[in-house]
């Protein structure tokens, strides 16, 4: 079954959207700081984020809400500073590749 949000005059928790035990707001941090790979360089932030996003999940108060998702974006913008520079390549990349390779380079 698909849940969709409508934005009009009822307002609704994530925990009331989803199902029992859904963490939306947790569920996508915590992929995030695995997929920048911070959690071992920066694990008190990392953990803050983490507990942040599960505040904006349980909470049912707009403003606390909005406080908390304030801190979060700051959060993860710091930890996406700390974060190691990705070393995967791009088309232009892959293509000196191909010809490092035909030239026997």
């Amino acid at each position: 079954m698909t849940v969709t949000k409508s934005y009009s005059s009822i307002h609704l928790t994530h925990r009331q959207i989803c199902d029992r035990g859904c963490v939306v707001v947790e569920d996508g941090t915590r992929d995030e700081i695995a997929q920048l790979g911070v959690a071992e360089i920066a694990p008190g932030l990392a953990d803050l984020a983490i507990q942040l996003a599960q505040a904006i999940d349980e909470s049912d108060a707009p403003t606390a809400i909005a406080i908390a998702a304030r801190e979060l974006r700051a959060t993860l913008a710091d930890l996406r500073k700390l974060a190691p520079v990705q070393t995967e390549g791009d088309a232009l990349d892959d293509l000196a590749a191909r010809r490092a390779q035909r030239r026997g380079a």
